[in-house]
């Protein structure tokens, strides 16, 4: 498991901004009309939408092997990625406990992209997601270079200049 988790790492090392993609064999970001993150191709042939929670391992596998092959493919591939967090807190469908983290998790990333970072930071949540000790958002904070991290984010309850992943933002199209 180390070995994959290190693996993991050196995959999803954090990608430049569409603005920084000058070099050939940088992946492009950006945000899809409707508000979305996005990497890979800026006119792609194929878009994948993934509908993902960062505690789920299931969601995991599949993102870093999308991920592999946006890479491989940076002019053709274009991944999309949409919260679908499997925690009550935030999914109205959760009717027990389930990913207790993932709301926040969430909230995190959307965080991290009001500061262009949302990439960074989303892998960084699947490398550390499913560890058994909460991620802590001072510390991501810290090791991605994110400006303020509001004191109150560890209830949960932080939304001082950041977005609160809603009801509103989850995907009613997940299946």
């Amino acid at each position: 498991w180390e070995a994959e988790e290190e693996s993991m790492a050196a995959e999803l090392a954090p990608a430049p901004s569409a603005s920084a993609c000058d070099d050939d064999n940088a992946l492009a970001t950006g945000v899809t009309d409707e508000g979305h993150p996005w990497i890979g191709a800026r006119r792609p042939k194929v878009t994948v939408v993934e509908f993902s929670d960062y505690q789920c391992p299931f969601c995991n596998r599949a993102h870093r092997r999308i991920r592999t092959l946006v890479q491989a493919h940076p002019r053709e591939i274009r991944l999309v990625h949409r919260h679908y967090p499997l925690g009550q807190a935030c999914n109205p469908i959760v009717t027990r406990p389930f990913h207790p983290r993932s709301c926040f998790y969430g909230a995190m990333a959307v965080c991290a992209g009001e500061q262009d970072q949302f990439w960074a930071a989303n892998d960084y949540l699947y490398l550390h997601g499913r560890d058994s000790e909460a991620v802590e958002p001072e510390v991501m904070a810290h090791e991605l270079g994110l400006d303020l991290v509001p004191e109150n984010w560890n209830d949960g309850s932080a939304r001082s200049g950041c977005s609160s992943l809603s009801h509103g933002e989850l995907s009613d199209e997940a299946p």
